[in-house]
């Protein structure tokens, strides 16, 4: 669960997406994994998202209580918030490879449907498509970008390049924020899988601000790999996601989701000067 924030990189409105959940664990657990999913999935992937629900072990389930079972858990489903964006729900097996095969037929069927799927763009986009996957480099500016031969002579001939960027940025090829004036857009990156590593950096088991709390000292020292020209861009990324916190009046940072469910004394006398840690402690308590 700590690295559940990090996935909101990879979420796009450009995508089918499936949450799969245990028929057979606690029902609450599911319905609040579900929520969670569908809430994230609608904050970056738009109301159209599409959503295709598998329920898996539905094999554990006695046959006499099977159709209660289902009719039960799509009628919760139904309560929740974003349940709109659910296009299908599957009860599946792997014992029966034919309720699999169902779930693979609706996923192309569905993709057929996608405007992205039926949508023409320029042969030049595979091509620097292709030459941005060559490139040997996690990122790279966009001066250079536009500097490379072929996208030069693209962005004289032709005006869609941040177009042609933002498309490459929707698929997943690349991740770069076109539109939002905190992150600086001058820095393109290459491999999307790149930021996981970043996060790692901030958010593990191995770090050593379990208490939630990344002072500056701290951060430098974990991101002396990456050159300090672009440090300020990632952490306005890590902000932008709601993955780090910055402090008024402070150069420290928060990490919410490094905090400990049962705090101990020590951290409680650590982070007094940031919020309340009386209310710390129940939140911490009605987390469990």
């Amino acid at each position: 669960e700590v690295f559940y924030p990090t996935h909101q990189f990879f979420l796009s409105h450009r995508a089918i997406y499936l949450i799969v959940f245990k028929v057979v664990t606690d029902r609450g657990t599911n319905y609040q994994n579900i929520d969670y999913w569908l809430k994230n999935i609608r904050t970056s992937g738009g109301s159209n998202a599409s959503v295709i629900l598998v329920g898996t072990h539905i094999d554990k389930v006695k046959s006499s209580s099977l159709e209660y079972t289902q009719l039960a858990i799509e009628n919760e489903i139904s309560k929740l918030k974003y349940s709109k964006l659910v296009k299908q729900i599957f009860f599946i097996s792997n014992k029966d490879r034919k309720t699999v095969a169902q779930v693979k037929t609706y996923m192309s069927d569905l993709a057929i449907t996608m405007p992205i799927v039926k949508q023409k763009v320029p042969r030049y986009y595979n091509i620097v498509a292709d030459m941005l996957e060559a490139i040997n480099k996690n990122f790279i500016s966009w001066e250079k970008y536009t500097s490379l031969p072929f996208v030069e002579s693209i962005s004289k001939k032709f005006s869609d390049l941040e177009e042609m960027t933002s498309f490459f940025h929707d698929i997943g090829s690349i991740v770069w924020f076109r539109d939002n004036n905190d992150i600086d857009r001058s820095l393109i990156i290459l491999k999307p899988q790149w930021l996981s590593e970043i996060m790692a950096s901030l958010v593990s088991f191995t770090v050593q601000w379990r208490s939630g709390i990344v002072t500056t000292d701290k951060l430098t020292f974990a991101w002396k790999r990456y050159p300090e020209s672009i440090r300020s861009t990632l952490l306005k990324i890590l902000m932008r996601f709601e993955i780090v916190f910055p402090v008024s009046g402070s150069s420290d940072l928060i990490v919410p989701c490094m905090f400990d469910l049962e705090p101990s004394d020590d951290f409680l006398i650590q982070t007094d000067k940031y919020f309340d840690t009386q209310k710390l402690k129940f939140d911490a308590t009605e987390r469990k």
